[in-house]
């Protein structure tokens, strides 16, 4: 059976890229027609840092192609830029965003590929081989939108994903420094107690069981996320570790106004939506605001590697690595 689509043979397509002007540093190509060359929005994160972070334009290479010939020159340009150690924004290597017409083989393919290479959306899912591009090539349309289907089941199904939170307004004795630190030593207690039941329980995670200290993390092959993602299975744990971690951030922002408190930067504003810390915050005499956003994989993770640094710290810590949003 033939599944191939016949690709829109307009000529209006075009390559770009956009440089560092002060370094002419190329971070990204792209194809694309009309305006897009011009769109910083629908960018992915790297996309948006790096072009906040330095004085960024984009300039058009070649104009007048059709679109077979926008993917062959974006797929040898960023070969030719990432050879040189450039283009370090572009996820895929080239070819992405094709117009094929929704719901026809390759559409099915491309969107499925870019979801599982691009975004790892399958990784926790029981038939996540299907998935692989090289299996989606030998599967049928109806095959492919019934995999479709599944991971949309499979997505919305995620409960961890359901519950959003906003910072709240507590009143100073509400909670005292003795009750934040008692919380934080018993997520700290909860965290290790579940870590070594599923340990115990999973022939694959038994390692777990002799980790001593940070190197043993750092040295020994291990898939964190699964492991992370079974931790986080437990509902009970989940709500507590939200409501600690919360507590913390409160904390943390009622630091802002403490004069005799030391601290690297100022929180404004935080919210926990989909497993992900959103922190709005200011760097000591700076008013210019940032944006990070860190896993609670992360802070879970150092809550087992750090057993005696206080969540405060591990949370600091990963705002000062996170990449800007």
């Amino acid at each position: 059976m033939d599944r191939q689509v016949q690709l829109i043979e307009r000529k209006d397509f075009y390559v770009y890229e956009w440089y560092n002007v002060d370094t002419n540093e190329v971070f990204y190509v792209g194809k694309g027609t009309k305006n897009r060359c011009h769109n910083i929005y629908q960018r992915n994160q790297y996309f948006k840092n790096y072009y906040n972070k330095y004085n960024c334009n984009v300039r058009k290479i070649k104009t007048d192609l059709k679109e077979t010939e926008a993917f062959e020159l974006e797929i040898k340009l960023i070969s030719e830029y990432r050879a040189i150690d450039q283009c370090k924004c572009n996820l895929a290597d080239g070819g992405e965003g094709c117009t094929f017409p929704e719901g026809t083989w390759n559409n099915m393919f491309r969107k499925l590929q870019y979801i599982h290479d691009v975004r790892g959306a399958m990784d926790d899912m029981d038939n996540e081989e299907d998935y692989d591009p090289k299996n989606l090539k030998h599967k049928t349309l109806e095959e492919l939108k019934e995999l479709y289907q599944k991971y949309l089941y499979n997505k919305e199904n995620i409960k961890l994903n359901k519950d959003y939170y906003e910072s709240i307004d507590l009143e100073p004795d509400m909670l005292t420094g003795f009750e934040l630190k008692t919380q934080n030593e018993e997520i700290v207690i909860l965290t290790e107690l579940i870590a070594n039941n599923i340990a115990a329980k999973y022939k694959i995670f038994n390692d777990f069981l002799n980790w001593k200290e940070e190197s043993d993390f750092i040295c020994v092959d291990f898939n964190s996320d699964k492991f992370l993602k079974l931790i986080f299975s437990n509902l009970d744990y989940y709500r507590e570790l939200i409501k600690v971690t919360m507590n913390v951030l409160w904390f943390m922002k009622q630091m802002n106004y403490n004069p005799q408190v030391d601290v690297p930067l100022e929180i404004r504003s935080y919210i926990i939506k989909d497993n992900f810390i959103h922190i709005k915050f200011a760097i000591i005499n700076n008013k210019k605001l940032h944006r990070v956003k860190i896993d609670l994989f992360d802070i879970v993770w150092g809550i087992l590697m750090f057993k005696n640094k206080p969540l405060f710290q591990l949370i600091y810590d990963e705002i000062i690595v996170a990449p800007f949003i």
